[in-house]
């Protein structure tokens, strides 16, 4: 399958290839080194998500555990207590996370601002969304070539 897709590519015209913006460290002179660079590469994307499946899992545990662990220590008044584990040690802290901005959220807030500064005048939510609108047009996009893996569909027997 892959020499065949391989095949394929190779008789792509030049004028496609220039068309993408590509850096690679190595570049593939051959049919046989393009090959062997597809087959590394899914050998990794296949590792990455085996790992990322076990790392979700081992969030999931650590995460069901944790509000235990610190109910107890709360309880029992352990909350500056150093727990000294093999490589280190643990610490009960309480943090505070801010959520990002989203739009919705830029857009209530301008328009709370502009209509403190002018109470009287009903430009608030317009000048609010001129503001968003200038903030969202001075994104600037990047493009770069990269591979996407879409996997066959497995339900169908």
């Amino acid at each position: 399958m892959i020499t065949s897709y391989t095949s394929s590519i190779m008789n792509t015209n030049a004028e496609t290839e220039n068309t993408l913006n590509t850096s690679t460290t190595a570049p593939l002179n051959d049919g046989q080194h393009f090959t062997t660079a597809l087959k590394d590469w899914v050998e990794v994307d296949n590792k990455m998500t085996y790992y990322n499946q076990q790392l979700k899992e081992c969030r999931q545990v650590r995460n069901q555990l944790t509000p235990s662990i610190c109910n107890y220590m709360e309880r029992q008044r352990l909350q500056n207590t150093k727990i000294q584990i093999s490589d280190g040690s643990l610490h009960y802290s309480c943090e505070t996370t801010t959520p990002s901005f989203s739009q919705k959220f830029l857009l209530e807030g301008l328009t709370a601002y502009f209509e403190s500064k002018a109470p009287d005048s009903h430009q608030g939510e317009e000048l609010a969304k001129e503001c968003l609108t200038f903030l969202k047009n001075r994104r600037v996009p990047e493009s770069k070539a990269v591979l996407k893996r879409k996997y066959a569909n497995t339900d169908e027997a």
